[in-house]
């Protein structure tokens, strides 16, 4: 249940309007995707290789979306800003599935503070990467 809560809170990226696309910008579509995924990855329990593999691509997808609005709307400083939080929150999630404890609840609290921290980072990079 808690995975499945934090997970949503991606979706408050929502509110930060990018709009740097013109005509239909696709970003809030592939926040919503990337939100949907993980929140099917989580609600499964388990391991299924095609959610896995969307949830990963959307994500991903997320990403590439982050560093080319920041590469094309924005400054230098821009970029490397949105950069450096992606990868800190990459990193910090690397880290912790590296030394995972087998512990279902120990592993339920700590993904789900990762969470709010990696939706955390998305409105900061939205903010930064948002066009007036």
């Amino acid at each position: 249940m808690w995975l499945l809560l934090t997970t949503q809170l991606h979706l408050l990226t929502l509110l930060v309007p990018t709009m740097c696309s013109p005509g239909t910008d696709p970003y809030p579509y592939v926040i919503i995707g990337a939100t949907v995924a993980s929140s099917l990855w989580h609600f499964t329990g388990k391991e299924v290789l095609w959610i896995t593999t969307l949830d990963m691509a959307l994500a991903l997808s997320w990403f590439l979306f982050d560093i080319l609005y920041a590469l094309a709307y924005h400054t230098w400083i821009t970029f490397i800003q949105v950069l450096y939080l992606n990868i800190v929150v990459a990193v910090i999630h690397m880290i912790y599935e590296s030394t995972k404890n087998t512990d279902r609840n120990t592993y339920i609290v700590h993904h789900s503070l990762w969470h709010i921290l990696s939706a955390a980072k998305c409105l900061a990079v939205a903010s930064l990467i948002q066009c007036s």
